[in-house]
């Protein structure tokens, strides 16, 4: 005959053994994940110091990038702002760019009062000689360089007048030279246009 001490001996044992082969599981279910370190912007490119490890318990439907792939991120475009604490995943960059036949890609420096602080990647800009670029026809600042410009990527940083930023800017190729020599004298805006 079993005794009620007997009983509860046998059912604190086997709750017991439940309990540690759930803890023990969950430790095994453990990975090395990416998070992010600091804020990173839309359409910046990550650095080594704007990524660290973390290790969790991977629940069903969490996206994460394994932390074994650091040096596959290191030089990656972003599509989304990245705030620090957040997990990284595939899904926060943009995917490789293409040109088109004909277009090119330039790099802009602009100051800030040169472009709009609503500016991300993938708008569209309207892009503005400040003055006449060198060797060419106008004499007056205000010329189109063009029309409809797209914004390939962007870095925000600090600049002595306020926060400076370098836009690369999808284009024609045909204004590309005008756009450069602009672009390198400082005398470059942008304009947000509609559509994307």
């Amino acid at each position: 005959m079993v005794t009620p001490l007997l009983l509860a001996g046998v059912v604190t044992a086997v709750v017991s053994g439940l309990g540690f082969a759930a803890l023990y599981g969950g430790a095994s279910d453990r990975v090395a994940a990416l998070a992010v370190a600091r804020p990173v912007a839309a359409g910046a490119t990550i650095a080594p110091g704007d990524l660290r490890e973390v290790e969790l318990s991977r629940g069903p439907g969490v996206a994460i990038v394994a932390a074994s792939r650091r040096g596959e991120m290191i030089g990656r475009r972003t599509a989304v702002a990245l705030t620090p604490g957040s997990l990284l995943n595939e899904a926060q960059f943009a995917n490789q760019l293409e040109l088109e036949p004909g277009q090119v890609m330039a790099a802009v420096a602009l100051k800030a009062g040169q472009y709009p602080p609503e500016l991300a990647a993938g708008d569209s800009v309207l892009v503005v000689a400040t003055s006449a670029p060198a060797g060419s026809a106008g004499s007056v600042g205000g010329t189109v360089l063009a029309e409809q410009a797209r914004v390939s990527g962007l870095r925000i940083g600090s600049g002595p007048g306020g926060q400076a930023a370098v836009v690369s800017l999808v284009v024609d190729r045909t204004l590309a030279p005008d756009l450069v020599v602009a672009a390198s004298a400082g005398q470059v805006g942008l304009a947000l246009a509609g559509g994307r």
